[in-house]
Parts: structure tokens; sequence; C-alpha cells
């Protein structure tokens, strides 16, 4: 027979272990309970969500995910370099860094009743621009900006050298030229010829009197060469001689071009296979309204206020982890046009 004493030692064991389990059992259904974002303080949660927004969040994912992109895009998360910080201190202003724009926004944070959404209301200075202004004040900005599609459009460009000043149309004849194989004529005495010296190339200058020896009949076609020196001869006491020459260069991207253009024809030139600005901010620009407008302009930038209301849907909101998705308009019933889910992780101070 066992004693009270011991039976009632045994059930007193009993009890504690029922309540142990009991409150074990309880905190499983609490936890297996809790939502994913704890909005207010709780066993887990022992800060409000406005002391875990203080300090500061780096962006490590920002995924664009709003199906028309022309309404959904918002100035702070434009950009295709999407590098960002917030900083949230506890008077509720707030400093929003798009490093990759280089663009800081300033304002302040404040939850709304549930704390299910973030609203941020800042302002920055948004640079705008370039604006061209010639040096008489008059405002061509229209002007170039018209233009910049030509200087941006890949081409083949020849230029007088060191200058932008475009001589492509003049010197195509020459070029195409170059191009083909060619009769050389050569200046070898008689009567003065011009101020040309023995031993010239004078093909620059055959074509007028081929073409007087041909209207008078003297020769057949611009092809009789025996007949083009014995006419140059007879009508005007002028000896030459020809020699065929093949072509000087393959193309107009042959890179012994500009070298030809000299050695033939005295023409010094920079050839340029592309397009001539890169953009609005290129340098290029500017010299290509001086050198062949006559113009010169002055690039200049201006900044501009502008204030924004965003409004993240929080999702997360641990001790180091801010989860939400972006959205483009709120009010009290409804969320709509998400844009971006982004996901924070907090820098250490």
């Amino acid at each position: 027979m066992i004693p009270n004493t011991t039976l009632t030692s045994l059930n007193m064991q009993n009890m504690r272990t029922h309540m142990i389990l009991a409150l074990a059992l309880g905190l499983i259904a609490a936890l297996g309970g809790c939502k994913k974002y704890e909005q207010n303080g709780s066993l887990l949660h022992l800060r409000s969500p406005e002391k875990r927004l203080l300090g500061t969040w780096t962006a490590v994912r920002v995924q664009e995910v709003g199906v028309d992109a022309d309404t959904n895009v918002t100035e702070l998360l434009g950009s295709n370099n999407l590098r960002l910080t917030a900083e949230f201190r506890d008077d509720n202003s707030a400093t929003l860094t798009n490093i990759g724009e280089e663009l800081v926004y300033e304002g302040s944070w404040a939850f709304n009743d549930d704390k299910s959404v973030l609203h941020l209301d800042v302002t920055f200075l948004k640079p705008t621009g370039p604006f061209f202004i010639a040096d008489d004040t008059t405002d061509l900005t229209e002007d170039v900006l018209g233009m910049l599609g030509t200087l941006m459009t890949p081409d083949t460009f020849l230029f007088e050298a060191g200058t932008l000043v475009d001589i492509t149309e003049a010197t195509r004849p020459f070029v195409e030229q170059l191009m083909n194989d060619f009769t050389q004529w050569t200046y070898t005495g008689g009567s003065p010829f011009f101020d040309y010296a023995t031993g010239d190339d004078v093909s620059a200058s055959m074509g007028d009197f081929i073409n007087d020896l041909l209207g008078e009949g003297i020769i057949e076609s611009a092809d009789d060469f025996e007949g083009i020196i014995a006419g140059m001869a007879d009508e005007y006491g002028v000896n030459v001689t020809y020699s065929e020459v093949d072509a000087a260069i393959s193309g107009w991207n042959d890179p012994t071009l500009t070298d030809a253009l000299m050695e033939v024809y005295g023409i010094s030139a920079d050839l340029l296979i592309g397009a001539i600005a890169s953009g609005a901010d290129d340098e290029a620009v500017l010299t290509w309204y001086a050198d062949n407008m006559n113009i010169t302009l002055v690039r200049t930038y201006s900044e501009v206020e502008k204030a924004l209301d965003i409004y993240w849907k929080v999702l997360e909101l641990e001790l180091d982890d801010l989860q939400a998705y972006q959205f483009r308009e709120y009010n009290e019933e409804s969320i709509y046009d998400y844009s971006y889910l982004l996901r924070f992780e907090q820098t250490a101070d």
C-alpha cells in the first residue's frame, strides 16, 4: 500500500507536468496564430512598428511588378540604377537616397491607423535640362534637341582635319573616284598648261578638254586615248600621256581613305564611322554647332523642387528586414496599382 504522502507527491508532479504541457501547447498555438507582419507589440514583437522602423535601411531587392509602367513609375524608382537607402528618425523625418541617380529626398513618414501602410511625403530637387543658349542669349534648345537625332545617328562622315566641319558631301566625288579604277593623265611638256610642271598629274583638268575634243568631232569617245593625246598636241600644243591606275581604296571604311585623299587631291580630312554625338551632354554637340553653324552655345541646367507622395504596403517589419509593396495611389478603402516590391535590410549604426 502506497503511503498518502507518496500519493500526494505524485499528484503534484502530475499537475506540474500538465501545466507545463498546457503552457507549451498554448505557446505553440500562439505562434501558429501570429500574422506575418505583427502591427502591434506582442510576445515576439516587443517594439511598436514605429520603433522598429527607426534607423537606416539599404535596399537589397527592387523588383518591378506593375502592369502599367507608364502610370506606376515614380520619380523615386524611375531609373535603371536602383540603389536606395532610407533613414527614418524618431521625429518622423525621413531621408531617402537614390544613389544611382544621385537624388536625395527629404520629408516625413507616418503610418496609417492600423500600421499597414507607410506614407512618405517627400520633396527633392530634380535637375532639368540641358538648355542651349547662344552667345547672343537666344534660346536654341528646341533647335539643338531637334538636331540631336541626326547627330546621334551612326553614319560615315568626313570632317576637315582637327574639326567637326562636315565635308562629307563636298568630298564624295573624290572618294568615289578613289574607289574606282581610273585613267591618270600626266603633263609631259609643250605649251604651258595652266600652272602645271612637267610630270604633274593633270587628270583633274582633262575633263573639259576631252569634252571639247568630243564636241569638235576630233575623237569619237572618251576612251580614245591615242586620239586624245594627238588632239591635245594638235589643238592646244600640250603634250600628255596616260596610265591606267587601280582603285586607291576599297570603300568608305578603308583605313587608308584619308591618306589617299591627301596624297591624290591634297584634302586633309578626318574620317568618322559612327555617331557624331552620344547625347545632349556630349561636348561634340557644342563643337558641331560652332564648326558648322558658327554658333557658340552654352549648355546649362536648372533644378526644380518636386514633391512625391509614396505609399508602401508593409509586408514585413522585423529587426533587420523591411519588405513592402510600393503603390501609386491609396485611399481609405482600397490599395491598388502596385508598382514595385521592395526589400530593405537595416544598416548597423
